[in-house]
C-alpha cells in the first residue's frame, strides 16, 4: 500500500498499455458533433406542441368564461361582488425576507454539511441503531418479548451494515468535498440556469393545467339540470355562497340564476375517458421529467468540465452554457428518451391508483407498489446514464451499458454514495422547511397579519424553506454522481488538474481497496 501511494500522482496506464491524457481528449473533442436519439425529440416536441394546442384552442376560452364568473354572493335575490383587503407591502415584505433566509439557509447547510460530512454521515447510520435499541428496550420492559427480539435484530443488523460501510464513509465524505468545491466554482451561472429551469417547468405545468382544464370544460361540455328544471354548461356554474335574509348557505349559481340550494355545482356527465386521462398524465410527467432532466445533465457537463480542466482555464459561465447547450441540443434526445421511461412508470403508477381508490382491489395494490420501485430504480439508473450522456455525449443505450458496467464493477460504493448523500440533503431540506415556517410566523406575529394571513405566510415559508434546499440538494447530488463517474472512468484527468484532490480522492480508495489496480482506464472522449 506504501508503494500505492508513493505512486498515487504518477501517469495510471491503461489495460492496452498507454496512458490517456487531457490533451488527447481535447483532441478528440473536436472529431465530430451527432445528434443523438433525434426520434426522442420529435416524439417530445410534438407532445409539447399537442398540450399548448390544447390549451389554446380549448384552455383559454373556458379560463375566460370561468374567470369573468369571479366570487359571488347572493343577498336578498341580488348577486354582488365582495373584496376582502390585505395589506399587501407586509406580504411581500414577508415573502422577500422568506425567500432570502431559505437561500441562506441551504447555502450555510451544504457548506456545514460539506465540512461535517463524515461526522453527519456516521450520525446517520447509527441514528436508526440507536433508535432501534431504545425501542427494543422499552417493549422488554413492557413485557413484548417477540417485538423487542425483532427491534434488537434489526438494531444488529444496521451496526453490521454500519460496520461495513465505515471504510466507505470518508470517500462518500470526501467525494462529497469534490463535489461541492466544483458547484462553488460554477454556482453562480448554474443556480441562474436552474432558477429558469424551474420557472420553465413551472410554466410547463400551468399550460398543462390549462389544456387539462380546457378539455375537461369544452370537449366533454359536462352539463347539470338545476332545481328550476333548466339545463347548464357546468363551465358556466360556480359553487359559492348564497346568503338569504340572515343565513348564509352554500349554492350554486349559473348564468346568474341561483340553480342550487344547499348543493354544489356538480355535473352529471361521463367523465374524460381512461385513455385520455392516461395520456395528459403521461404528457406532465415527460415534460416535468425533461425539465428536471436537462438541469441534471446541465450540472453534470458543468463539473466535468471541472475535472478535466485547471481552475486557470476553467470559465464557469462557458461551462455551464456549453453543458446546457448541450443538453438541449445534441443529447436532448437522449434526455427525452429516458425521461419517457420513467414518465410511462408513472403514468401507469397513477392510472393503478385510480383504480385503487374505486375498487381496492389487492392485485393492484401489489402491482403498484412494485411499480413505484421500478420506477425508483429507473430513476437512479438515470441519474448515471445521463452524467455520462452530459459528459462523454454517448446516447442513452450506450449511456446504459456504461453504467450497468459502472454498477458491477463499483455498484456498492455508488449506492452508499448517493444514500448517505441523499439522506444528509433531505434531513437539510426537512430542517430548511421548519426553519422557514417558523420564521414566517415570527414574521406575521411581527407585522400583526390576521391569522389567515400568517397562515399563508408560514405556508409560504414552508413551501420556500423546502424548495430552496431541494434546489441545491438535486444540484450536489448531480455534482456526487458526476464526480463518482469520472473518477471510476478517468481519474488521471484529475492528476492534471486539481492534484490536491486527486490525492484525498486516491488515498482513501486504497485504504478501501487496497491497490490502484481495480481500475480500467478506457479511451474516452470527454464532450
Amino acid at each position: 500500500m506504501d508503494h500505492d501511494l508513493t505512486n498515487i500522482c504518477a501517469p495510471l496506464i491503461s489495460q492496452n498499455g498507454h496512458s490517456q491524457t487531457i490533451e488527447q481528449d481535447q483532441n478528440l473533442k473536436h472529431s465530430g458533433v451527432v445528434v443523438k436519439d433525434m426520434i426522442w425529440t420529435c416524439f417530445f416536441v410534438i407532445n409539447v406542441l399537442w398540450v399548448i394546442l390544447l390549451a389554446m384552442l380549448f384552455g383559454l376560452p373556458a379560463f375566460q368564461v370561468t374567470s369573468s364568473m369571479s366570487v359571488q354572493t347572493l343577498k336578498d335575490g341580488q348577486i354582488s361582488m365582495e373584496s376582502e383587503s390585505v395589506r399587501m407591502r407586509e406580504l411581500f415584505a414577508s415573502a422577500v425576507l422568506l425567500c432570502a433566509a431559505g437561500g441562506l439557509f441551504s447555502f450555510l447547510w451544504t457548506n456545514l454539511l460539506v465540512l461535517l460530512a463524515e461526522r453527519a454521515f456516521r450520525v446517520l447510520l447509527l441514528g436508526p441503531i440507536l433508535s432501534m435499541s431504545v425501542v427494543g428496550i422499552l417493549f422488554l420492559v413492557k413485557g413484548h418479548e417477540l417485538i423487542s427480539a425483532c427491534c434488537f435484530v434489526l438494531a444488529l443488523l444496521g451496526y453490521c451494515y454500519y460496520r461495513w460501510a465505515l471504510p466507505r464513509i470518508n470517500f462518500a465524505a470526501t467525494t462529497l468535498k469534490v463535489a461541492c468545491n466544483a458547484l462553488h466554482e460554477v454556482s453562480t451561472s448554474l443556480i441562474a440556469a436552474a432558477v429558469i429551469l424551474i420557472s420553465i417547468q413551472l410554466l410547463w405545468c400551468i399550460v398543462w393545467g390549462l389544456a387539462v382544464f380546457g378539455v375537461t370544460t369544452s370537449l366533454w361540455n359536462p352539463k347539470l339540470t338545476g332545481e328550476n328544471g333548466e339545463t347548464y354548461l357546468k363551465r358556466d356554474c360556480i359553487s359559492t355562497s348564497i346568503i338569504k335574509g340572515q343565513e348564509e348557505i352554500l349554492g350554486c349559481i349559473c348564468k346568474g340564476e341561483v340553480a342550487f340550494e344547499h348543493a354544489e355545482c356538480l355535473h352529471n356527465d361521463m367523465q374524460m375517458s381512461l385513455t385520455y386521462n392516461a395520456l395528459l398524465l403521461l404528457s406532465l410527467f415527460w415534460g416535468c421529467a425533461v425539465i428536471s432532466n436537462i438541469l441534471h445533465c446541465t450540472a453534470a457537463g458543468a463539473v466535468a468540465d471541472w475535472w478535466f480542466s485547471d481552475s486557470s482555464d476553467l470559465q464557469p459561465k462557458a461551462a455551464v452554457a456549453g453543458a446546457f447547450r448541450r443538453a438541449i441540443s445534441t443529447s436532448f434526445g437522449s434526455v427525452c428518451f429516458g425521461s419517457l421511461l420513467v414518465a410511462l412508470l408513472s403514468t401507469l403508477r397513477s392510472m393503478l391508483n385510480q383504480i385503487i381508490k374505486t375498487k381496492i382491489p389487492l392485485v393492484v395494490s401489489f402491482f403498484s407498489c412494485l411499480l413505484e420501485l421500478v420506477e425508483r430504480c429507473i430513476k437512479y439508473f438515470n441519474k448515471y446514464a445521463f452524467c455520462y450522456v452530459a459528459i462523454y455525449g454517448t446516447d442513452f443505450m450506450t449511456a446504459g451499458k456504461e453504467v450497468s458496467q459502472l454498477f458491477l464493477d463499483r455498484g456498492w460504493t455508488a449506492v452508499i454514495n448517493d444514500e448517505l448523500t441523499s439522506w444528509a440533503l433531505k434531513s437539510g431540506c426537512l430542517v430548511g422547511t421548519a426553519f422557514c415556517a417558523i420564521l414566517g410566523m415570527l414574521l406575521g406575529s411581527f407585522f400583526a397579519l390576521t391569522k389567515s394571513e400568517c397562515m399563508l405566510i408560514v405556508f409560504f415559508g414552508a413551501v420556500v424553506g423546502y424548495w430552496s434546499c431541494l434546489l441545491l440538494s438535486t444540484l450536489v447530488e448531480s455534482a456526487v454522481a458526476t464526480v463518482f463517474v469520472c473518477f471510476a472512468e478517468d481519474p488521471q484527468a484529475l492528476v492534471e488538474s486539481h492534484p490536491r484532490h486527486y490525492m484525498e480522492l486516491m488515498q482513501i480508495w486504497v485504504k478501501i481497496h487496497g491497490s490502484l489496480s481495480v481500475y480500467n482506464f478506457k479511451e474516452r472522449v470527454h464532450v
